[in-house]
């Protein structure tokens, strides 16, 4: 049976998409390390990104054009088994959505993935490029990479291929009051808006509680302005009420100023006892 026939039985795949498969699989052998591998022959760790995006879209693609790009394993101490290094979506887009039973890797033997600091960076940074984490995932890998190795934001920025500002934005998530995360984790409130004005942004959310209403509390005083013309008019209004009710120790000037007025108008709560 020719390598064509074989992948074809092997992979389920329309003979095209073989037939592709296939030359890419030639142009590998030139390359001692481009392998095909059982899925059973790769270990893979537990990845710095729980949510692997949109696995469906990528079988589909896979499904149609066949494996673009080999996954990238690195060699353990059993002869037989490798550990998963790049290329996770790939590798569980055909692993549990197609059921293939194999898939093309390329060995990595440079030995610095035996650095579980190296490797993690490298996770980090193909999954920045193709797809966005979910904010707080992203800030406690940043924060854990440097709890762990003692870099600066400037270092670690460096190493991931990103802008110091960038990471230091990021973490700063970290820092922020458990209402704001709530409400990012939530949608409610978007991660630049936050940036861009993070006191502005504070302030709003304390003053608006569940149920989007502003104050406080329930027990906060309601402020009422008026006009000064109608504060003099509801002052005489007052007066003149409370001169029926016979309290005759109220009455308005002529040119009342602010001070007058409140007297008169906190007597309210009197006229309305005697009445």
């Amino acid at each position: 049976m020719s390598l064509l026939e074989k992948l074809s039985a092997k992979q389920g795949t329309p003979s095209g998409q073989a037939a592709a498969v296939a030359a890419r699989m030639q142009d590998d052998q030139r390359d001692p390390d481009a392998v095909i591998l059982t899925m059973d022959q790769i270990e893979v760790d537990e990845q710095a990104r729980k949510d692997l995006g949109d696995l469906e879209s990528m079988a589909a693609s896979i499904k149609e054009h066949g494996q673009m790009n080999a996954v990238v394993v690195v060699p353990t101490a059993n002869l037989y088994k490798f550990k998963l290094h790049k290329g996770a979506r790939r590798y569980f887009s055909m692993r549990d959505i197609l059921h293939l039973d194999t898939i093309r890797a390329t060995i990595d033997r440079s030995g610095v993935h035996n650095d579980k600091v190296k490797t993690r960076l490298g996770q980090l940074h193909e999954n920045i490029q193709r797809k966005d984490y979910e904010p707080f995932e992203l800030a406690n890998e940043f924060q854990s990479l440097i709890d762990e190795t003692g870099w600066t934001h400037e270092q670690l920025a460096e190493k991931v291929g990103v802008s110091r500002g960038w990471v230091t934005k990021k973490l700063s998530l970290l820092k922020a009051p458990p209402e704001i995360q709530a409400a990012i984790r939530s949608g409610e409130l978007a991660e630049t808006d936050y940036y861009n004005d993070k006191a502005g942004t504070v302030a709003t959310k304390r003053e608006k509680p569940e149920g989007g209403e502003s104050g406080t509390g329930s027990d906060k005083p309601k402020k009422l302005s008026l006009p000064w013309d109608d504060a003099i008019s509801l002052a005489g209004l007052v007066v003149d009420l409370a001169k029926r009710a016979g309290v005759r120790d109220l009455d308005i000037s002529p040119e009342p100023d602010k001070k007058e007025l409140l007297a008169i108008l906190a007597r309210v709560g009197d006229v309305r006892s005697a009445a």
